[in-house]
C-alpha cells in the first residue's frame, strides 16, 4: 500500500517537473518529503531553508 503510494507520488513529482514549473515542483517535493518522513529534524531543515 505505502509502496504504491510512494510510487504514485514519484509519478506526480515527475509530471510536475516535466511541466517546467520549477517553484511549484520544489514546493511539492518539500511537502512530499515532510509527509513521507514525518521527521521533525528534516522538517526544521526545510522550513529554515532560504526562499
Amino acid at each position: 500500500m505505502r509502496k504504491a503510494f510512494v510510487q504514485h507520488l514519484k509519478f506526480e513529482r515527475d509530471q510536475t517537473i516535466a511541466s517546467s514549473n520549477g517553484i511549484f515542483s520544489e514546493a511539492c517535493m518539500n511537502l512530499l518529503f515532510i509527509i513521507l518522513t514525518g521527521n521533525k529534524a528534516f522538517r526544521k531543515v526545510i522550513y529554515s531553508k532560504p526562499s
